[in-house]
């Protein structure tokens, strides 16, 4: 049961809903990274989630918000990375089922460890 929640978690997921103009995209990620470098030495896990939220205003811009979790794991030690912020995304449709974007994220990060 270990082995088939450790496969699950380490596939990485991407959700991007194409969306059309004056309507709800929603977008984001999530990851999981695990390493360990020699036998019987710690192990670091790295878990990844960033949820992105915006409204596209013309067929070409959206503009929105993202969230950022990140939370490290090395033997006992745990650090977690929070961040939060804006988006703008520029996207040029290029056939009915493709298209491509760039977008940029300004945001605020900070961290905590135990």
């Amino acid at each position: 049961m270990k082995k088939i929640i450790i496969i699950a978690l380490m596939s990485v997921a991407s959700l991007s809903i194409f969306a059309q103009s004056n309507s709800i995209l929603v977008s984001g990620d999530a990851g999981f990274e695990f390493a360990k470098s020699n036998p019987g030495s710690s192990s670091v896990q790295k878990l990844t989630f960033n949820p992105m939220l915006g409204y596209q205003m013309c067929d070409n811009w959206t503009i929105g918000g993202h969230f950022g979790l990140t939370s490290y794991t090395a033997g006992s030690s745990v650090a977690d990375e929070y961040q939060i912020g804006p988006f703008v995304r520029y996207s040029k449709k290029i056939s009915d089922h493709f298209s491509l974007f760039a977008d940029t994220r300004f945001g605020y990060m900070w961290s905590g460890m135990d």
